[in-house]
């Protein structure tokens, strides 16, 4: 199954297609190349990859380590715009694991909102 996604009608990328929707999230995250650890923000997670945004010194098939919460993945980058990065995990992540980082994605949006946490 495919996903076909209508990203902006003035764009020469007006429709992309992906194999798995995107969750649209916002977490700092780890990223290890070598042995050298990087800051890096995520801006979307599915459970085959996740988009970030990073100044750290990647090139696409780099290999790196993505730290997220639980989640410890191997992945690859497939693509880059600036300093934004598409990662692809070298193995699929469970449903579980996506839940845990949207809820704590939203928890921390709220706690930047000044809301209160619902119990």
């Amino acid at each position: 199954m495919h996903v076909t996604i209508r990203l902006n009608s003035s764009s020469p990328r007006a429709f992309e297609h992906r194999a798995t929707p995107r969750q649209a999230i916002t977490l700092p995250i780890l990223i290890v190349v070598g042995a050298t650890r990087y800051s890096a923000l995520m801006r979307n997670l599915s459970n085959v990859g996740a988009m970030i945004v990073t100044s750290a010194p990647l090139a696409i098939a780099m290999k790196i380590e993505f730290q997220c919460g639980t989640i410890r993945a191997g992945g690859t980058v497939r693509w880059q715009r600036q300093n934004d990065f598409g990662i692809k995990f070298d193995e699929p992540l469970c449903e579980r694991q996506l839940n845990e980082q949207m809820s704590r994605s939203n928890a921390s949006a709220s706690w930047r909102k000044g809301r209160p946490l619902a119990a």
